[in-house]
């Protein structure tokens, strides 16, 4: 059914390959190390940094690349980049205006001396922030910090954690950049990601899929964040519990992430 030498095959994880515990079935990830191994191209798609994603795909074969940040990077399980983009000074300027203007905070994501790092004013910090900062105890990217210097490095990704209606007003002034406005997958608090222009998993696909020589491909997903991809595949996958604007857009709906949905239509048709 599928050129495996000319389909590149693209997962979200949360929510989509991962279970609602937020760990990959014994069969997934059986299913997920057979497919690399036989030369299928697949690849990750997801708002993990890699510190993160590696905590829950650890376990897969190496070969797999990885869109990280919702399309702001792709790596290699090895940190390798294969795509990276930041924001321009003259961007920073405009999301910090837009973000002040509604006194939202942000948790600000860089590299700086070629170390990733989140950075943070602690005092300012809303109560979903620090929930979600607590969960990421001993991350070394963490860098609590002053006002001062939250905006300095190469800035690839911001972060506002809160109150859906806090943070509406920010997200419609802040014009002119990839944003993603939706509720988190497990603690349901509402977060406002900002990226630069042009930098999501459609256009991170799209560019994977040019450096890997493929000409279709196929996408699974679950939320809002997976749309834009979804409208540049040539097939797509919602999972049973994603929401309902992505299955709408979906070329088919398939199993649950709690029941494997992913790995069995990929199993059914690739192996």
């Amino acid at each position: 059914m599928y050129d495996k030498e000319k389909t590149l095959f693209v997962t979200d994880l949360d929510g989509t390959l991962l279970r609602s515990d937020a760990t990959l079935s014994d069969f997934t990830l059986r299913t997920v190390n057979r497919l690399l191994s036989r030369g299928v191209k697949l690849a990750f798609a997801t708002a993990r940094s890699l510190h993160t994603a590696m905590k829950v795909v650890g376990e897969v074969d190496s070969k797999i690349p990885l869109i990280l940040h919702n399309g702001a990077f792709i790596q290699k399980k090895s940190g390798e980049y294969l795509y990276k983009s930041v924001f321009t000074p003259g961007d920073i300027s405009r999301a910090r205006a837009a973000l002040e203007r509604f006194s939202v905070e942000p948790i600000v994501y860089s590299i700086r001396a070629g170390r990733e790092v989140y950075s943070y004013v602690p005092e300012r910090l809303t109560d979903e922030e620090r929930r979600f900062l607590d969960s990421r105890k001993g991350d070394p990217r963490d860098n609590p910090t002053g006002r001062e210097s939250l905006w300095l490095g190469e800035i690839f990704y911001i972060s506002c954690i809160g109150k859906e209606e806090a943070l509406r007003p920010a997200f419609e002034a802040a014009q002119g950049f990839t944003r993603i406005f939706q509720p988190d997958f497990y603690s349901k608090d509402h977060w406002l990601e900002l990226l630069p222009s042009g930098s999501d998993k459609a256009s991170a696909t799209l560019r994977l899929a040019e450096l890997l020589g493929c000409e279709r491909i196929v996408v699974f997903g679950d939320g809002a964040n997976d749309l834009s991809m979804f409208r540049i595949a040539d097939e797509s996958c919602a999972v049973a519990n994603a929401v309902p604007e992505l299955k709408a857009a979906a070329t088919r709906v398939i199993g649950s992430n709690d029941s494997d949905g992913v790995a069995e239509y990929l199993s059914e048709n690739l192996l």
